[in-house]
């Protein structure tokens, strides 16, 4: 155990009340005190300077290309989406699933280790409060579920802009909440958007933003009406409209991914769509270079092995029959697709996966003590429920680690504290022990989008929602564990800097929640000190505003420049919605110094819905005027099949 966490030889007490935030609290924090500066402001000519250029009403608006059949998404059946849990915060997050069903004994194809019989060590050392803030204003949180009606290509002048930031940052969010007169009733069911911010390194941004023309999002948008069921929600109509109807969209909303010159819009029940990074025009479906066959989806949460510069990711495939659930695993290339290495393990029981990290010999996984109930299942048939309401978590059952070597040898399973894990925020290995940090909370919630009228997020209720905090596990081959607790304030969404992915850590950037009493959306931003838990720094805006996933960007080094020797020598960068203002920013952090305020924030010219996940993309950025002709090249009428 690390120093200072106390530990006990005797299994973890499981019986303490549990509910948890799936739905990750779109969490916020605390704010530092009235002196956070909140940076230099672009002035008023500078804001003048956006420069606008092809403004689309989605109204008529369908952009071509894609061809993919919708076999594949079809397919994804039970693979439930659950990448967006985090984002909308706590959105979802309303009900606990009530009943448990019962566990099944992970012995097959695995070592068991059970560490709560076997001398686990459970570390109980809790991580000091961090002020935070009097919470949100719920009226402009909602403000943000709003269809994005533009897809725009502009650039913004900032004189505040540091000059060592060059490259683009892509995010994805569910954007779409009515289809014609439909409503939406679940955030994570909405059509994803990416949107991308470039800077330059001369004091401009450059803005662009596109919904993914994905096949269901095309279909439905000429039918201008709900033609799918979603993994959360149904579409109108009753049971008539839905019963015995398994057809699902690939909703393309979660993630988006930036690899060996491709750029990836991500959603964990079925394969990702390509874009292209200059223009966001959707290309199409895209198998990997033929890694995907039919059937594969791919996570939502790809990892990086920055010691191999390799891409890592996962699918889970369960089994309901079989009572059992498939895990794939891909190692890809620097340059591109090439697979570099494939491990596959079959885990017992209903095996729910959002998340994993990678470390040197080991993927990591957290299963959760969920399972289907089977007579949820014949209302999901009935169409009167969406299959995310089959999902259960069983609050009396242990979770467990999953250690799956990448050498394809057997795996190890140890047991540990109840649990529900959607986020990591890395893994390493350190003294002949696993070390990962992850997001937990003590229950599983997906939000009943069935048990009102309104959407989910008008209904939600975040008294209800358990926290989701950070904490760190040391896990031995031999079923030997510890844990402590890094921070005690709600957060979600933690990141590192992408060249300590796998290796040791220090500092966390997470979404934080606006009060330390309760849960509620993702507001600020905490830097978290794995080595010093008094040293956490947090930034927290007014109530009314929300800053999503915070997403840390290095800095661009020069010819000949040496390599940053502090961690935190970078900036952090992400999106803050002001619902009163009904408009959006990008902020940009210096890491090191998150209290003090963003350095820059550049004025976007239109509001855009809560998000989910993003990526850094370094390199040279397009110039405006190239920008510009190749947005006015690209198609965006789909409606006559263009």
């Amino acid at each position: 155990p690390p120093p200072g966490a106390q530990t006990q030889r005797a299994a973890p007490d499981l019986s303490v009340p549990a509910p948890f935030a799936h739905v990750p609290p779109m969490p916020a924090l605390s704010a530092p005190s009235s002196a956070v500066a909140f940076g230099a402001v672009p002035s008023a000519a500078g804001f003048g300077q956006l420069r606008a250029s092809r403004q689309l009403a989605l109204g008529s608006d369908i952009r071509g290309g894609v061809s993919s059949s919708l076999g594949d998404e079809a397919s994804a059946g039970i693979g439930i989406c659950t990448a967006a849990t985090s984002v909308l915060a706590g959105t979802a997050a309303v009900w606990a699933a009530r009943r448990g069903l019962r566990q099944h004994r992970l012995a097959r194809s695995s070592k068991k280790l059970v560490g709560r019989a076997a001398g686990a060590a459970s570390a109980v050392a809790v991580a000091p409060k961090v002020a935070v803030g009097p919470g949100y204003d719920r009226e402009a949180w909602l403000a943000a579920f709003k269809n994005v009606e533009e897809e725009e290509c502009y650039t913004v002048a900032c004189a505040d802009l540091p000059k060592d930031l060059r490259g683009t940052y892509f995010r994805n969010s569910p954007s779409k909440f009515e289809i014609g007169t439909d409503k939406i009733m679940h955030p994570f069911d909405a059509d994803g958007m990416v949107c991308a911010a470039s800077f330059d390194g001369e004091g401009h941004m450059h803005f662009r933003n596109r919904f993914v023309r994905t096949p269901g999002f095309c279909e439905e948008l000429v039918a201008g009406k709900m033609i799918y069921r979603n993994q959360f929600s149904c579409k109108p109509g009753g049971w008539a409209a839905n019963a015995f109807d398994f057809r699902i969209k690939n909703l393309a909303n979660t993630n988006v991914l930036s690899w060996g010159g491709r750029l990836l819009a991500l959603w964990e029940g079925g394969k990702p769509f390509e874009l292209d990074p200059t223009t966001l025009a959707t290309v199409g479906e895209n198998n990997l270079a033929g890694v995907l066959k039919d059937g594969d989806q791919f996570t939502a949460h790809p990892r990086i092995d920055a010691a191999k510069k390799r891409l890592c990711g996962f699918q889970y495939q369960p089994n309901p029959v079989a009572d059992e659930t498939k895990l794939t695993f891909w190692e890809f290339g620097s340059k591109g697709f090439d697979l570099e290495n494939k491990v596959v393990q079959t885990v017992p029981g209903f095996g729910f996966f959002h998340d994993f990290v990678v470390t040197p010999n080991y993927f990591v996984l957290s299963y959760a003590p969920t399972g289907l109930s089977f007579s949820a299942l014949g209302w999901v048939v009935a169409g009167t429920k969406a299959m995310g309401q089959a999902i259960e978590f069983d609050k009396t059952k242990p979770a467990r680690m999953l250690l799956i070597p990448r050498d394809g040898s057997a795996m190890t399973t140890i047991e540990v504290d109840t649990h529900f894990c959607f986020h990591f925020a890395n893994g390493f290995e350190e003294g002949g022990r696993v070390v990962v940090d992850m997001v937990q909370a003590e229950d599983l919630e997906l939000g009943n989008s069935f048990a009102s009228d309104e959407p989910l997020w008008r209904s939600a209720d975040f008294s209800k929602v358990p926290r989701s905090t950070l904490w760190r596990y040391e896990l031995a081959s031999d079923g030997q564990w510890s844990r402590r607790q890094l921070s005690e304030s709600p957060l979600e969404f933690p990141g590192i800097p992408p060249r300590l992915s796998g290796q040791r850590h220090r500092y966390a950037y997470c979404a934080a929640m606006g009060s330390k009493e309760s849960v509620g959306p993702a507001q600020g931003l905490l830097r978290v000190d794995a080595e010093d838990a008094a040293g956490a720094s947090l930034w927290m805006p007014d109530p009314h505003q929300f800053l999503g996933e915070p997403i840390f960007v290095p800095r661009a080094l020069g010819a000949g420049a040496e390599a940053p020797v502090r961690e935190d020598d970078g900036y952090v960068v992400g999106i803050l919605f002001d619902g009163r203002a009904g408009r959006s920013e990008v902020l940009v952090f210096d890491a090191a110094k998150v209290a003090a305020g963003p350095i820059s924030r550049v004025p976007l010219r239109s509001q855009l819905p809560h998000g989910l996940h993003g990526c850094w993309s370094p390199g040279p950025v397009p110039s405006e005027a190239a920008l510009q002709e190749a947005w006015s090249k690209s198609p965006l009428d789909l409606s006559a099949g263009r």
